[in-house]
């Protein structure tokens, strides 16, 4: 776990964790920022529209009683997915960005799924 030189802490971002998996062509990122957004419904909006025609999939979430959102989606041949949780003014983003194919993409997923579904805010 480490926070990668490519972030910069700027925009309210507060922290930043990577986990990657060079072997197989895998990074999850979670990001801990200030939220632009006022909740969840707004970020899951804006994703709609600035993702539009790449998402693939996308489920509501309710984890640990906090609401959240993500989407699957498939951008030129490389599968991502992401979910995000805004609470008390902070924004949760968790990205997962496999390679170009698909057994990268399946190689960690239900990685990043373990995580998503751990979050909690104490």
């Amino acid at each position: 776990m480490h926070s990668p030189d490519e972030f910069s802490y700027t925009q309210g971002v507060k922290k930043v964790d990577m986990f990657t998996k060079p072997s197989e062509a895998t990074s999850i990122t979670i990001i801990a920022k200030t939220s632009i957004w006022k909740d969840t419904n707004e970020a899951k909006s804006v994703w709609q529209e600035a993702f539009k025609g790449a998402i693939t999939n996308e489920t509501d979430l309710n984890v640990n009683n906090l609401k959240g959102y993500e989407i699957t989606r498939d951008e030129s041949g490389t599968n991502s997915k992401m979910a995000i949780f805004i609470v008390e003014g902070m924004a949760y983003e968790f990205d997962y960005i496999g390679a170009d194919n698909e057994t990268s993409f399946n190689a960690s997923e239900a990685i990043f799924d373990h995580v998503v579904n751990s979050f909690n805010v104490k």
